[in-house]
């Protein structure tokens, strides 16, 4: 199942040949071997998630490196968020946290946290967010902590502890926290999903600079509502990313699931104005859904986040059935819409785009990440499977939604870094440092003979010498 964690992939090309690499002439999409080890920055941990998170990474003005992931075993305290800090060159940041790395235990027991999220304050603090299922309590609730510069919790964040819990219903119900953006104000976005009658809804919450909920937004700070398949009588909504556009509206992109009666599964995408409310001027509703049928009748397909593009549009990346038979073959898939949530029909197909890897037959391939370059072109990153291995991919298109062919192999990448095999590598997130591509994820490391086998977080530098690209412009884009 891959709805929001069946990514398994993130890297790059580890050939005989990388010690005699010439990053200067090197393709786009090309390891680079001057970052970390070989092109690998390692946060040097063995119990990461099996399941990895959806988190981007984030890099800050002076060109570090931040992700954030979910360590499983930290000690006697269950499994807690992750934060870790990477020099400019891939070299872990001593300066930070313990020896480069951050825990934060929310729960203060043996319950389960789990990162989704990091993004930067104006100030260089920083914001990572997910869920927490306290070892005694029947649900789960958003989890937002705040770091300093130097890697310890805020006490000036979340009444004197650095980390703060909300809810959304009345405790007996899971609210899920998938993705955090930082408004220009620094107030804080969190989006996911919330137990609802039906099923599940998606759920955004905005907190004041200090933690506390925007009593300004929505019901005491929150916000909720569903997609609205027509026809559902059962739907599981929610919300995989968040982003802050030009005029300080939110946009959130995720799925909307019809459970029953019809098990229809579409991209769903909401606009809100800064005071919560549905932006009506969005498909006269405030949010849309867009279906990817293979012929079938029924959609498959699920979205994993959202860009705010240069000219206002909205890019969504994640994967798609497109197989007309009964089995599944899932593909990557993006699609854009206009501002005022239409299709956007000079992209792809009337605004979709659906791109197969195809490592094994009926398989999975889905982007989980995405960017926009200054001139328009589109970078994904995700997974492929192939039997019992899962690679990192990318991929770039052009402004059209065709695959550019000066990226990679005919625009297309697939990385093992042969660390193990069978193994994962999964990229979870993209982001620019200057003209390189940043790519975050997980990976599997020796020895495999344990269980769970050893995990660890990672970033990569991907090279990107053809197109310059403005730091500054993409993170006012997405302000993650």
């Amino acid at each position: 199942m891959l709805q929001r964690v069946m990514w398994k992939s993130v890297v790059a090309v580890i050939a005989a040949s990388a010690c005699s690499f010439d990053a200067a002439s090197a393709a786009d999409g090309t390891l680079d071997p001057t970052f970390g080890v070989d092109g690998l920055a390692r946060a040097g941990i063995t119990d990461g998630d099996l399941q990895p998170s959806g988190c981007r990474p984030v890099v800050q003005p002076d060109d570090k490196i931040v992700i954030c992931g979910t360590r499983l075993a930290n000690g006697a305290s269950g499994s807690d968020f992750l934060v870790a800090r990477f020099n400019a060159d891939g070299s872990l940041d001593t300066t930070f946290g313990n020896a480069g790395l951050a825990t934060i235990d929310f729960d203060h027991g043996t319950g389960s946290d789990q990162a989704d999220g990091v993004a930067l304050q104006s100030d260089g603090s920083i914001v990572v967010a997910g869920t927490t299922r306290g070892t005694e309590s029947g649900s789960e609730a958003f989890a937002v902590a705040r770091l300093t510069q130097g890697g310890t919790l805020d006490a000036s964040f979340g009444a004197g502890t650095g980390q703060s819990t909300l809810e959304f219903s009345d405790g007996t119900g899971n609210d899920q926290a998938y993705a955090v953006a930082v408004q220009p104000d620094d107030r804080i976005i969190i989006a996911g999903s919330t137990g609802s009658v039906a099923g599940t809804d998606v759920a955004v919450v905005r907190l004041m600079q200090d933690g506390s909920p925007d009593m300004g937004f929505g019901d005491a700070g929150r916000v909720t509502f569903g997609f609205g398949l027509p026809g559902a009588t059962a739907e599981a909504d929610n919300a995989n990313g968040v982003a802050i556009d030009a005029e300080g509206r939110i946009v959130v992109a995720g799925t909307a699931n019809e459970s029953a009666p019809n098990n229809e599964i579409r991209f769903g995408v909401a606009r809100l104005l800064p005071d919560g409310t549905l932006d009506t001027a969005f498909n006269g509703s405030g949010s849309t859904t867009v279906a990817f049928d293979p012929g079938t009748g029924v959609s498959n397909a699920y979205a994993f986040g959202i860009v705010v593009a240069g000219d206002g549009k909205l890019l969504i990346p994640g994967y798609a059935n497109t197989s007309p038979l009964s089995m599944l073959n899932m593909d990557v898939a993006a699609a854009r819409l206009n501002d005022d949530g239409t299709p956007d029909t000079t992209f792809g197909d009337n605004g979709r785009v659906t791109i197969g890897f195809d490592l094994e037959a009926n398989g999975i391939d889905a982007a989980v990440g995405a960017a926009e370059q200054p001139d328009g072109r589109v970078l994904l990153v995700g997974t492929a499977v192939n039997g019992s291995m899962q690679y990192a991919i990318s991929l770039r298109l052009d402004a059209d939604g065709a695959l550019d062919a000066t990226y990679g192999t005919g625009g297309r990448e697939t990385y093992n870094f042969g660390l193990t095999s069978p193994g994962t590598q999964a990229f979870t997130g993209i982001t620019f440092q200057g003209t390189q591509i940043i790519a975050g994820g997980v990976i599997y490391v020796p020895p495999m003979n344990i269980t769970p086998p050893p995990l660890d977080c990672m970033a990569v530098r991907l090279t990107n010498d053809a197109t310059t690209q403005d730091g500054d412009a993409i993170f006012a884009s997405s302000f993650e």
